[in-house]
This record gives structure tokens, C-alpha cells and sequence, in this order.
């Protein structure tokens, strides 16, 4: 909450609402693999389709800081040569994570079409609901 009314004050620097989102996505990720155990412990059953929503919010975050990062190199007229390295790198990182993002995206998909019930991984049946 601080650093959220702090980001808000300064409207606009990038580094609090960086700061923010990254830690906003963060609790994201733990309160989903949090889930995903308490449901297996219930249900005794192991799924794979939240760890693939937590590789996808991990993803995202990751796509984020590197966009912001690298929009901060590109405000420069002239790129140094170190900096341009790190502009490429930063590039070619996001494409494998575009990609790694679209794998994850179709095996999500695959696994909620295979499912026999029908429901989303996760959600608890009602024999289960109520004990």
C-alpha cells in the first residue's frame, strides 16, 4: 500500500509504478501457487494447469520490467555501443518470451479442452466443497 500511494504522488515515475506492478504481480504468483496446493491437498490430485498460469504471470512480469526497462535506453538521442548490447539483448529476450507466452497459452488451452468435466483446473468438485 505504500509504495502504491507513493507511485500514485509522484504520477508517473516509472520506477515506483515498475516497482508496484512487479510486486503486485509477485503476490499474484504466490497466492496462486498457494491455491493450487491447498486444492491438491484436498483433492489429493496434482494438476499442472495453475503452475502453467503461474509460468504465465512470471512471463508477463518479466515482459513488463524489460519493457520499461529498455523504453528508459531509448529516450537517449545516441545509443552507446554498451547501451545498444543491452537494447539487443533485451530484445531477443522478449521474443523467447513472446514465444514461451503463446506455448503456454496452447497448453493451457489444450489442457482445459481435455478435461472430462469441463471444469477449469483448481475448482473444486462439490463432493469435495463441502467437507
Amino acid at each position: 500500500m505504500v509504495l502504491t500511494w507513493e507511485a500514485l504522488r509522484s504520477l508517473g515515475g516509472a520506477d515506483q509504478i515498475l516497482e508496484v506492478v512487479d510486486r503486485l504481480l509477485f503476490l499474484l504468483m504466490i497466492i496462486e501457487i498457494l491455491h493450487t496446493v491447498r486444492v491438491s491437498m484436498r483433492s489429493g490430485k496434482l494438476t499442472c494447469e495453475p503452475f502453467l498460469i503461474v509460468g504465465l504471470i512470471a512471463s508477463i512480469r518479466r515482459v513488463l520490467v524489460i519493457t520499461l526497462q529498455s523504453s528508459e535506453l531509448t529516450h537517449a538521442k545516441e545509443l552507446p555501443p554498451e547501451k545498444y548490447a543491452l537494447f539487443q539483448a533485451a530484445m531477443i529476450e522478449l521474443g523467447v518470451l513472446a514465444g514461451l507466452i503463446i506455448v503456454m497459452v496452447a497448453a493451457i488451452f489444450m489442457l482445459h479442452r481435455a478435461r472430462d468435466d469441463g471444469k477449469p483446473a483448481g475448482e473444486e468438485k462439490d463432493e469435495h466443497a463441502g467437507g
